[in-house]
């Protein structure tokens, strides 16, 4: 999540106002103090994860029960089940953006990434919290 939190830190240290400023009402640079910046930085990341929470939590679904027996007692089933090892929804959405969009769209650029091993998250989750955040 430091990916979401680093642009919020650097742009309220951006904005902040150094004690000794010479602009501005006193309410301003207070408002807008440097002394400030990690408490407003985290303030706005708290607001922002609210919604983004779903996809950094890393909870498995809960398994559906497959008979009213106890937990502890397991059936034998005669033929093989496929376990699907349970992926994070941004990780499931950034996949898709680099193995389906970006491989449709810009297939160059596909291929370069590919090439170099890139995550899609390391940018994916950009265009994903993009368009989580936009409002419906």
């Amino acid at each position: 999540m430091h990916e979401i939190l680093a642009p919020l830190y650097f742009i309220v240290d951006h904005d902040s106002i150094s004690q000794d400023a010479n602009f501005g009402t006193p309410e301003l640079r207070e408002l807008c103090s440097r002394l400030w910046v990690a408490a407003d930085a985290w303030a706005l990341f708290d607001h922002v994860m609210r919604g983004l929470s779903k996809c950094y939590e890393w909870r498995e679904p809960p398994k559906d029960p497959l008979s009213p027996l106890a937990s502890h007692v397991h059936l034998a089933v005669p033929h093989t089940t496929e376990i699907k090892l349970y992926v994070a929804p941004i990780v499931e959405v950034c996949n898709q953006i680099q193995s389906e969009l970006l491989r449709v769209t810009d297939p160059l650029l596909w291929k370069n990434m590919q090439a170099t091993g890139l995550e899609p998250q390391i940018y994916g989750m950009y265009v994903f919290i993009s368009n989580a955040c936009t409002p419906d």
